[in-house]
């Protein structure tokens, strides 16, 4: 605010960042975000959203986007609850988070034990393996998420998403800025494709 800039102005100009600028901008979003996700996070959300996509009788890929994905639990629930339904390799995913520290414990795929409180145990057996004092994500569910670190406005894909997961991101915008979050999440969309 002291600059005179919007938060999405200043997300954009971030992503446009980089050397230095980027560096000293991640440091300052590792202290602003929340940062606080785990592992099949809200099932009763889950539960709708397989029960409306698997009904659909979808017989092509499911390409699913989260935005706001942190470190990426969201993106590794969505594949083992959508996968599970409508078979691993028919679902794949995007998560795009503005920090790009979240994003590489993402791409690890590497979790402490409490991250997997809610986990089902038939997750837990067929999609998780122990590592240290956590677990890891198996790699056949790893293989099937790409993670992109950049502000949820300048996604470069356009209308190609069966599912846009925008999750717990909005409570960082005024509402002029939640009007055009909810605008650029719906724009990717494919025609007849889910907004949560």
């Amino acid at each position: 605010e002291a600059t005179g800039d919007t938060f999405e102005e200043w997300m954009v100009a971030f992503s446009d960042q980089d050397g230095a600028g980027q560096r000293e901008a991640a440091e300052l979003l590792a202290h602003l975000g929340i940062g606080h996700t785990h592992l099949f996070r809200h099932q009763a959300v889950w539960d709708v959203l397989v029960q409306e996509l698997a009904g659909e009788g979808l017989v092509r890929a499911l390409e699913v986007l989260l935005l706001g994905v942190s470190t990426g639990e969201e993106a590794y629930t969505a594949l083992m609850e959508l996968g599970t339904r409508l078979g691993l390799e028919n679902v794949s995913a995007l998560g795009v988070d503005i920090n790009p520290r979240s994003i590489a414990r993402a791409i690890r795929g590497e979790y402490p034990a409490r991250a997997a409180e809610h986990v089902p145990s038939w997750a837990m057996d067929r999609y998780l393996e122990p590592k240290d004092d956590g677990f890891v994500v198996r790699d056949a569910v790893r293989r099937r998420v790409r993670f992109l670190s950049g502000s949820l406005f300048v996604v470069p894909a356009g209308g190609q998403f069966d599912l846009v997961l925008l999750r717990h991101v909005l409570i960082y915008f005024r509402p002029p800025e939640r009007r055009r979050a909810l605008d650029r999440a719906a724009g990717l969309c494919r025609e007849g494709g889910l907004l949560v």
